[in-house]
């Protein structure tokens, strides 16, 4: 084998746990892991597909960690047989870069969810809710400038940036920042971004300047939803429109040509998968979420019972296709008692558990998303013994199918709609599960993120890769 690069399908992610500094290396093909102290990462860190073992021990050695060379030969050999290290030769897989938009698609309007406007509550919640932020080369130059202090990023950039995948950073990819007991490195102890203290909101990475919106060009207009995973999003919608809140579409965007390149705008397909075997149309799937019954910005989830809904609109699906909704579950329905309910439980149960179990090893007692997974196998251990009643307050359930169904975000690409509809029912049974257990614990919210436990959920679900459960449950 030729010189040793880090295998692109690789993450290599700082932590700071306790104090503690640590490198682990993500497999994203098998989901393993492996931690690194910092003479191990002082050579994987180099591995970039141009030095040999020796070659290795001389830039470890420069980075002032000394080992002998049997032992790094040991270490490499180790790591290429788990297949975490390639040979140089290997292609490197870079990102596709998307082209630049043109043509009737430029010219596509760019229409937000009515009657929503952001108020932040300042607690960092999305700050701490996911493994990684991610920068461009520009923003990670851009922080460590603002911000020189954070883990001396200033001094030495590998310090608090990795690359998102492998050793280098390959075209369409950009940088992973260090986690600090959970949080983003650049999120300050008082949970006001760092960098936007220092250097304005453009300080901040284009992700977190426009989360939690979500863009989706559905072949006449460009949707601009949000995605309902941060508590100030919940909280956001029971203030309504206010006035002090910020707007989901960057400010002069009327066109998609408008926005930023680097935005990701999600193309709706031509066609959309049913269930095993059908299909319909765009045209068709976009009429359809806009004719259900919470596409009004004035409906409230009063005299439906939300996830009954969505599960009975699954069995719709798939024995009548999009034809018009017929009668939906009132409140207090209870549905359902059947085995498709009872497999996806146990499927995100396990990939649940077994996400708590890895993610043990790199995050502190009082990290997020360690709190977070912990209740939530409390909830599901609760869900598999009945469901829960809807809430008196059900606005928080009501905005969430309706920025879904504007964001045309009921399914994706990965699975049928009549599943991803059931899944998104599991997910509004799992918060309401949630509440009740945090409501019959006796004790303090454990941390502010779990006020909306709707948003608890979906950021850990989609965060973590958790929606993966759901081609488990279905195969």
């Amino acid at each position: 084998m030729g010189p040793p690069e880090l295998g692109a399908h690789v993450a290599a992610r700082h932590y700071v746990r306790d104090g503690r500094r640590l490198v682990v290396l993500h497999d994203t093909r098998s989901e393993g892991i492996v931690e690194l102290d910092a003479r191990g990462w002082a050579l994987v860190a180099a591995a970039d597909g141009t030095r040999d073992v020796a070659g290795l021990v001389r830039a470890a050695e420069h980075a002032g960690q000394r080992v002998p060379a049997a032992e790094a030969g040991r270490f490499v050999a180790a790591l290429t047989a788990a297949g975490l290290l390639v040979a140089a030769s290997e292609p490197a897989r870079a990102a596709a870069v998307a082209p630049a938009v043109s043509g009737a698609a430029a010219d596509r309007p760019v229409e937000a969810l009515p009657d929503f406007r952001l108020v932040c509550d300042g607690q960092g919640s999305c700050c701490r809710s996911y493994p990684t932020t991610l920068f461009s080369p520009v923003e990670a130059a851009r922080a460590r400038a603002l911000a020189p202090e954070v883990l001396d990023g200033g001094a030495d950039a590998a310090a608090v940036f990795t690359p998102e995948r492998g050793a280098r950073v390959l075209a369409g990819h950009g940088y992973a920042v260090a986690m600090v007991d959970g949080a983003c490195a650049y999120l300050a102890p008082d949970r006001r971004c760092g960098l936007e203290v220092a250097g304005g909101p453009a300080g901040k990475p284009l992700g977190c300047r426009l989360f939690p919106a979500s863009f989706v060009d559905d072949g006449v207009r460009v949707r601009v939803s949000v995605a309902p995973e941060c508590a100030c999003v919940l909280a956001s919608a029971r203030r309504g429109p206010a006035a002090d809140g910020m707007g989901l579409v960057p400010a002069g965007a009327r066109l998609r040509r408008d926005l930023e390149a680097a935005v990701a705008v999600t193309e709706l397909p031509a066609t959309v998968v049913l269930g095993a075997g059908t299909h319909a149309a765009r045209d068709d799937f976009r009429a359809w979420c806009d004719a259900l019954p919470w596409a009004g910005p004035g409906w409230r989830a009063v005299d439906v019972d939300v996830p009954a809904a969505l599960w009975v609109l699954a069995r719709q699906v798939e024995t009548h296709g999009l034809g018009p909704p017929g009668a939906l579950p009132g409140g207090g329905a209870a549905l359902p008692d059947d085995a498709s309910f009872a497999q996806l439980r146990a499927a995100l149960a396990d990939a649940v558990g077994r996400r708590q179990a890895r993610d043990a090893r790199m995050r502190a007692a009082h990290d997020l998303v360690r709190l977070g997974l912990g209740w939530l196998l409390r909830a599901l251990g609760r869900l598999g013994r009945g469901l829960e009643p809807a809430p008196r307050d059900a606005v928080g359930e009501a905005f969430y199918v309706r920025a879904l169904g504007f964001g045309l975000a009921l399914t994706d690409e990965h699975v049928p709609l009549a599943l991803a509809l059931r899944d998104r029912a599991l997910r509004l049974w799992l918060a309401r599960a949630l509440a009740a257990e945090l409501a019959g614990s006796g004790v303090a919210l454990p941390d502010p993120a779990f006020a909306e436990p709707i948003a608890l959920v979906e950021a850990l679900l989609r965060g973590h890769g958790l929606d993966a459960y759901r081609a488990a449950a279905s195969s």
